[in-house]
């Protein structure tokens, strides 16, 4: 009979609790939050204006989102690399992600992408680069979180 695997612990609590704090500071810096879109909104505009009120200067990245859209525009790379396709319909979101930066110091502009897989009512799933509107066709609901993209900008603050 083969003796149970051995478990491994980590013990954190040294007597060093300035250390310890000092580690776990910038996870207090993590600030989740949830976008909501209206039916006939602009799902990727509401993300940027989220980016632009809310958190400027942070990083944000979207985690997850549930509701259905009516236009999806994705990049269309086969064509070309500015080429774009639209899909209209109603579409549930099975996956968004993405995230947007500062490209700047003074944090006012960003860059940034998203990627969607979606799912049609006859069961097809497709997806990619959105290149542009994401119109939403009922509330959706978009998970997202904001925080300082590096070390040296919580120190800067």
């Amino acid at each position: 009979m083969d003796s149970p695997p051995a478990k491994l612990s980590i013990c954190l609590d040294d007597g060093n609790d300035d250390l310890l704090d000092e580690l776990l500071a910038p996870c207090e810096l993590f600030t989740p939050s949830v976008v909501t879109v209206e039916a006939g909104e602009d799902v990727r505009s509401k993300i940027i204006e989220f980016y632009d009120e809310q958190a400027p200067g942070h990083a944000v990245c979207i985690m997850s989102a549930i509701g259905n859209l009516s236009e999806i525009t994705l990049n269309n790379f086969q064509l070309s690399s500015d080429a774009s396709v639209t899909y209209k319909g109603q579409f549930e979101i099975l996956s968004l992600q993405g995230s947007f930066i500062p490209s700047s110091s003074e944090g006012s502009d960003h860059t940034g992408t998203l990627s969607i897989t979606f799912a049609a009512g006859d069961e097809k799933v497709a997806g990619g680069e959105v290149a542009g509107p994401l119109n939403a066709a009922t509330s959706v609901l978009v998970t997202v979180g904001s925080f300082f993209p590096s070390l040296e900008n919580v120190m800067e603050q």
